[in-house]
């Protein structure tokens, strides 16, 4: 089944509410229909690693600074990772050991070697900093991939009934005269959460992976 476009949610948020609240549905532009729709999605997407949007990337580090050679962050590219809380691994190349956050009781600067042992984030594009700083070889990143807007065509890769309901929810949440419909959509929009991440537990998964520190199913983000 086809995921929805960002456009026909706006659609089923407006026609949901003109059920629960008539013409005064009619008042909710589309503009703030579509920052409901984008901040129930936001809501989702901080909360679960959903596996539509996991990216994975190879970079080679520069040998002398700790950087990567290539941008990860440059949010133009077909394939990016925009913020560094949205890595959830690093791995040396022929390895399926996880680099550690660099840890702040040492200090990095006397780690020597060019094999890579740790990782940090570094501002702009290049997002994370290898440590020591003249490792050498290509890094392999799980990531996922954040969509920061979406335009009308988009397609939005996540159940449409979810995002729906939280849409709605914020929508009545913000307006003070209907507490009832707000209470009403949250508890259908948690019941609907809940069902989805039951949904995503029970895909089949590899029984014996090698790691099960990057995500293999949609899981509870913690």
């Amino acid at each position: 089944m086809a995921f929805p476009t960002f456009g026909s949610l706006i659609e089923g948020v407006q026609t949901r509410l003109s059920e629960v609240v008539g013409t005064a549905a009619n008042l909710y532009s589309e503009e703030l229909l579509g920052a409901y729709v984008q901040d129930a999605f936001d809501l989702v997407f901080d909360k679960v690693w959903v596996p539509e949007y996991v990216v994975y990337l190879e970079r080679t580090l520069d040998g002398s600074t700790g950087q990567v050679t290539a941008d990860i962050a440059d949010t133009t590219q077909s394939e990016y990772i925009a913020f560094f809380k949205d890595i959830r691994a690093v791995f040396p190349d022929n390895s399926d050991k996880i680099l550690s956050l660099l840890p702040t009781r040492i200090n990095p600067f006397e780690l020597v070697g060019s094999y890579p042992r740790y990782v940090s984030p570094r501002a702009g594009n290049r997002l994370i900093k290898i440590w020591p700083v003249a490792s050498t070889g290509n890094i392999h990143i799980i990531g996922r991939q954040r969509p920061l807007a979406f335009d009308t065509d988009d397609s939005v890769k996540m159940d449409r009934l979810l995002l729906t309901l939280g849409a709605c929810w914020l929508a009545m949440e913000s307006d003070s005269t209907s507490p009832g419909a707000a209470e009403m959509f949250q508890r259908l929009y948690t019941s609907r959460f809940e069902t989805e991440m039951a949904n995503y537990q029970n895909l089949p998964i590899e029984l014996a992976p090698h790691s099960t520190s990057y995500p293999v199913q949609w899981e509870e983000y913690r």
